[in-house]
């Protein structure tokens, strides 16, 4: 009890004696237990004796003060507080990079978030639709940055929506073959949609956001042909597959459902000579 008192004294008097005196009166005045007349003031003068040691012991060195109470506070304070500044900063720079475009400062940023959203989006399905919707959100920024006449940022734009093209042509293939077809077919579409867009707005943009422009269009174009080319050769391997299957389906009725035609020699009668050079028939 006394060695719990001394602490508190210490802790809360922070070196002023008056102010430990004045706290270990109030400790032992504020017991539940009445005392027996003068064992108030016996416990006081053997608290008082014992800080009085101990302070003599801690300054001259023989022992250290005790700091635990204080490294558990620091040990769980401090990290409680970076936590909670991590998050606040995080928070205020996705909100920040969120609406911004290539030509902004802001732009990396917002490119991490979505790296880091991608690799938490879980099924390599839901990662190409995923892809797919950044592709959309690539063609938004540009129709942004030719609104606003602007000049820089050509060369992360066009990074960044190549990205998301070829993720999504070289992981589909390891895909299921109606997903495949499904997100292909959607690709086409958008890719298709995107070269409309683009050659819209290609008179509106400056000089120098222009050449990215014309690149990705070669590139999308390229990619719009490969896959038509895949669709047809799909359709040319599906009918041929059809093709073939009819093929044993109708060799197979033939043989399982046809005889042999009769023979004619033993279906027809023999005809008699009866000397006019005339046969008649049995």
């Amino acid at each position: 009890m006394s060695l719990r008192v001394f602490r508190k004294a210490m802790t809360r008097s922070k070196g002023d004696k008056a102010n430990a005196e004045r706290f270990l009166r109030e400790s032992v005045n504020l017991s539940y237990i009445e005392p027996k007349p003068g064992y108030r003031e016996a416990a006081f003068a053997r608290i008082l004796e014992r800080l009085s040691r101990e302070e003599e012991t801690i300054s001259s060195g023989k022992i250290k003060a005790p700091v635990f109470p204080g490294i558990l506070r620091r040990a769980v304070v401090v990290p409680v507080a970076v936590l909670i500044l991590l998050i606040v900063f995080t928070s205020g720079a996705y909100a920040f990079s969120y609406s911004s475009t290539p030509d902004s400062a802001f732009y990396p940023m917002k490119r991490f978030f979505e790296k880091a959203n991608l690799y938490l989006t879980g099924g390599l399905e839901a990662k190409a639709y995923y892809q797919l919707g950044l592709l959309g959100k690539r063609l938004r920024e540009l129709e942004g940055m030719v609104t606003r006449g602007c000049s820089r940022g050509g060369s992360r734009w066009q990074h960044a929506y190549q990205e998301s093209s070829e993720w999504l042509y070289e992981h589909l293939p390891s895909l299921g073959e109606a997903q495949q077809e499904e997100i292909y077919v959607y690709l086409e579409s958008v890719l298709g949609e995107h070269l409309e867009r683009m050659e819209m707005i290609k008179g509106s943009c400056t000089p120098e956001l222009l050449p990215y422009v014309n690149q990705v269009q070669e590139i999308n174009r390229s990619t719009v042909t490969r896959l038509r080319q895949r669709h047809m050769r799909k359709g040319s391997e599906e009918e041929h597959r059809e093709g073939v299957d009819n093929e044993n389906e109708s060799g197979g009725d033939s043989q399982g459902g046809g005889g042999t035609a009769p023979d004619a020699k033993g279906g027809g009668g023999k005809s008699h000579g009866n000397g006019d050079g005339q046969g008649t028939r049995p």
